[in-house]
């Protein structure tokens, strides 16, 4: 078919492969409804009269598949649809996804299958319910084999109804998870099935981003800006200060914080700046805007040669989440509601965050789900990253340490107020928590690591 232009719009994108709708509309288990996929196109078109980008995608990649979408739940209890693209483009294949945050607002996104998307758990709870890179891999795999065992023979055959609606071609599959309980027991599930998987809002709920392997030449080609990190110089010009910094991000592991601010990445273009300012908090995160924070560090504490760099590299890791858990909260609750929260969300410190979204969770029914998953992640990260940090920075004090509470501990600091406190301790003066903590401000934890 020819190429009917209107505008700089190339109108064949937003064609129907009547062939492909007359068979899925059939199938009920995980393919997005016309309903669903004519107010995906009629967005997707608004959206592209504003931004100009299906000309470009159309040439690299392809016409996009609409009528071999797949519909996964999302966090919201409404639905995402993922459509795939005709082919690849420098070995990249790509997803349009199309998130709905309302019955009649969708954001869109685009992702391309060589991106790491660090956000994104590796493996699935136990229910098979969360949204892991597994799911993400799936998603490709899917699209590429109904594409080409399917699609292709549609367009080959130009039949009104080419293949059967039970056809085997018509992927329907679930996968293996596993994972690792609290205490330490080892499981195994094979629920993950495509339909069952609730998708989080702070990996898709973005613009569509147009800036695709243009200039700089070669490697990867993101569809999101990176993220940039800056280091003010009452940090960089303190060894004492700068030496808990950098030896933070030298960790390799997947957790601490580097994986704080890599969750960043896939969002798009943040940039956070770390300094220490004069602040009655051991760190508080301040937000700029478009997408900027400046991270402050308490300057006295910091530069008290008493005061652990123990704790000091927790505050760092806690600033950095606090970052990531504000980000989070307008993803899923949205500008509208948080202007109107009783505190102004950039005057809140982590623990008074960390408990209105809890609560605010609770209230709406999302609190067993996505929320309190993220949040126990999230403190696992924390306390993987203060463990590592010890561990390799301070081999005495970690040998000198037989109960793993005590990083676990730490890394609950600032967030007192949650379910996940309370369930192990009734109050911040607990003997057993205080002597935890304590046991990482001991005098050999005050010198700054080599």
């Amino acid at each position: 078919m020819p190429d009917q232009q209107n505008g700089d719009i190339d109108m064949t994108v937003f064609y129907r492969n009547e062939a492909l709708k007359n068979v899925f509309k059939s199938i009920n288990h995980g393919y997005a409804s016309d309903q669903h996929l004519n107010l995906v196109i009629k967005q997707y078109k608004e959206l592209d009269s504003k931004e100009h980008f299906s000309v470009e995608l159309k040439n690299k990649f392809g016409l996009p598949l609409w009528d071999i979408a797949i519909a996964l739940k999302n966090g919201n209890g409404l639905r995402t649809i993922f459509i795939p693209f005709e082919k690849k483009y420098k070995d990249k294949e790509l997803l349009l996804i199309a998130y709905f945050e309302t019955e009649n607002d969708i954001k869109f996104r685009l992702v391309d299958n060589k991106q790491s998307h660090n956000s994104l758990p590796k493996t699935s709870n136990k229910e098979g319910s969360t949204f892991t890179k597994e799911t993400l891999n799936w998603l490709f795999k899917t699209g590429r084999k109904n594409h080409a065992e399917y699609y292709l023979t549609t367009q080959k055959n130009q039949s009104p109804n080419p293949v059967k609606s039970n056809s085997t071609i018509i992927e329907w599959e679930c996968w293996y998870s596993y994972g690792w309980g609290d205490n330490g027991d080892f499981w195994i599930t094979n629920t993950q099935c495509r339909y069952a998987v609730r998708v989080v809002q702070t990996f898709l709920a973005i613009e569509v981003n147009n800036d695709m392997d243009r200039g700089g030449g070669g490697g990867g080609g993101s569809y999101s800006q990176p993220i940039k990190v800056y280091v003010d110089p009452s940090i960089a010009n303190n060894p004492s200060v700068n030496c808990v910094y950098e030896n933070l991000l030298s960790d390799t592991s997947m957790f601490g914080l580097k994986s704080l601010i890599e969750a960043f990445e896939g969002e798009t273009g943040y940039n956070l700046d770390f300094s220490l300012k004069d602040i009655p908090t051991d760190g508080k995160t301040h937000p700029l805007g478009n997408g900027s924070f400046e991270i402050w560090i308490n300057r006295e504490r910091a530069l008290d040669e008493d005061f652990s760099r123990i704790w000091l590299a927790s505050s760092f890791l806690h600033e950095a989440f606090h970052a990531q858990l504000r980000q989070k909260a307008f993803a899923v609750f949205g500008n509208i509601e948080i202007n109107n929260w009783p505190k102004n969300i950039d005057d809140m410190t982590l623990r008074e965050l960390s408990s209105y979204v809890e609560n605010r969770s609770k209230s709406l029914n999302l609190w067993n789900g996505i929320m309190h998953e993220y949040m126990a992640n999230h403190i696992n990260i924390l306390q993987s990253g203060i463990t590592s940090f010890v561990k390799n920075k301070y081999p005495s004090v970690y040998s000198s340490i037989s109960n793993p509470n005590v990083f676990r501990d730490l890394a609950l600091m600032g967030l007192e107020e949650t379910t996940i406190f309370a369930a192990i301790y009734n109050s911040t003066n607990d003997l057993n928590y205080q002597y935890n903590i304590a046991q990482l401000a001991m005098p050999n934890s005050k010198n700054c690591p080599k």
